[in-house]
C-alpha cells in the first residue's frame, strides 16, 4: 500500500507541475500576442 501510495503522490506532483508549465506557457504567449498588436 505505501508503494501505490507514493505512485499517487508523484502522479499528483507531476500534474501539478504540468500544470504551472502550462499556465506559464500561455502567459508567455499573450505576452507575444499583446506585442504583435502594439
Amino acid at each position: 500500500m505505501k508503494n501505490r501510495n507514493k505512485l499517487l503522490f508523484c502522479k499528483s506532483n507531476l500534474r501539478m507541475a504540468l500544470a504551472k508549465v502550462k499556465s506559464r506557457i500561455s502567459e508567455l504567449v499573450s505576452e507575444k500576442q499583446q506585442q504583435k498588436i502594439l
